[in-house]
């Protein structure tokens, strides 16, 4: 896969602007915005038509940046060494000094968290200096993928950027410590 840098670096700036882009993961496409920022918070809820009672999924680069965020188990760490980078969603305890937009998190004690395979989104991450809130592309409660995300009218909202071109493998797997 060829990946074009000068939409890394486009895709960046918009973030860093709290503005919204469209990326690739491993398993679907995902509309990302700066996950400190409720300004880019917020536009990803008016995106998707998310009810705002549900929680964003927040994707990291590393454990080095998590940490920040969340508190670490040892349960956790033997999971990431195994499956991570890839498509497994974590529920984390989020740390009180966390910078994590309280809308994203809907005012909850925990986190949802990724750690992508996709090379476009880990590249992103590397060079962001924070996580990014990328819920999937698909409209709320919809199961259907766009093929190319301009047929789902998100290009009218001038804060959306399409850095596509991609490839899914759907596959998912969470694992939440506090369910028995």
């Amino acid at each position: 896969m060829k990946i074009n840098l000068a939409n890394i670096k486009k895709a960046r700036n918009l973030l860093n602007k709290r503005e919204c882009v469209a990326i690739p993961t491993e398993t679907v496409y995902g509309i990302a915005g700066n996950a400190y920022s409720d300004t880019a918070c917020k536009k990803i809820f008016r995106l998707k038509k998310r009810p705002m009672n549900n929680p964003l999924i927040i994707h990291y680069y590393d454990l080095k940046k998590l940490k920040n965020d969340c508190d670490l188990n040892g349960d956790f760490l033997k999971l990431y060494k195994r499956f991570c980078p890839g498509p497994i969603t974590f529920i984390l305890n989020q740390k009180k000094k966390s910078k994590i937009s309280k809308i994203a998190t809907n005012k909850k004690n925990t986190l949802a968290v990724r750690f992508p395979k996709h090379p476009v989104a880990r590249i992103l991450l590397k060079y962001l200096k924070f996580p990014i809130a990328a819920p999937s592309a698909n409209m709320f409660r919809s199961w259907k993928y766009p093929k190319n995300i301009k047929e789902k009218n998100f290009n009218k909202y001038k804060s959306f950027q399409d850095f596509s071109s991609w490839t899914i493998k759907n596959s998912l797997f969470t694992w939440n410590p506090n369910q028995t």
